[in-house]
């Protein structure tokens, strides 16, 4: 998870985001400090998973900030941390997951954040069609498929790529992904790489780059090369 902070009270905004970087999930926090700040980061950046904001900013206020994203598109999920108690119709028309009131606990953060990643488990199950791909390591992880970017099946064991882990599996054999997730956009681009077409950046020579990733690479076959590049084209991706 990417969260973006919006918080004009620096001395808060750092306990807040302190208390976020803890978490192994989170990837990165980020701090703004104004609703028009907020609006133009998550715009450029295009990676926020989620947004935790004040209403109470200089200027545009948190939940106008908020509500001018959604217009343009941007459904992020959002938890209020705030000392002004916004009316439940204004939280509930907009889709904050959230209102955390200051002063708080750390359990009531701690809370705040099951809710959340409740919800975006959620979002992701929808969005995948109510699809959810079955990994066995010495544990079972439920993955969302637009979060895999492909398969490498090797002598002995089946790697699965995401944008931060690789998992190795174990009992299901790559013709049964295959099977299940080829309506998910996924296709073999070699006998050993069952890869997400949506999650391709490009092709260079017979390798396969995706978005977001710069360590793992996939390989395409000769026999190969020209169907996915079809695929490619077809779901408007340029495959150079």
């Amino acid at each position: 998870m990417n969260i973006l902070v919006c918080e004009d009270n620096l001395i808060q905004a750092q306990a807040l985001t302190s208390h976020l970087q803890t978490f192994d999930y989170i990837q990165r926090v980020d701090v703004v400090t104004t609703g028009e700040e907020m609006i133009s980061v998550v715009l450029e950046k295009n990676d926020i998973t989620a947004l935790f904001l004040d209403i109470d900013l200089p200027g545009m206020n948190g939940l106008e900030a908020y509500g001018i994203l959604k217009m343009q598109g941007c459904d992020i999920p959002a938890i209020l941390i705030t000392g002004l108690r916004p009316a439940a119709s204004d939280t509930y028309h907009l889709g904050i997951v959230d209102v955390v009131e200051k002063p708080y606990l750390t359990p009531r953060l701690e809370e705040a954040l099951k809710k959340l990643r409740l919800h975006i488990e959620h979002q992701n199950f929808i969005q995948a069609g109510g699809v959810y791909v079955p990994v066995i390591t010495d544990e079972l992880a439920l993955l969302s498929p637009k979060d895999i970017l492909f398969f490498e099946a090797g002598a002995r064991e089946l790697k699965v790529h995401t944008l931060h882990n690789t998992f190795e599996a174990k009992y299901i054999p790559l013709k049964i992904y295959e099977k299940y997730l080829r309506n998910q956009g996924f296709v073999f681009s070699h006998r050993a790489y069952l890869v997400n077409t949506r999650k391709i950046k490009y092709i260079d020579h017979t390798d396969i780059h995706f978005i977001g990733d710069f360590q793992h690479v996939a390989s395409v076959a000769e026999d190969k090369l020209s169907i996915l590049k079809k695929i490619l084209q077809r779901i408007n991706i340029s495959p150079i």
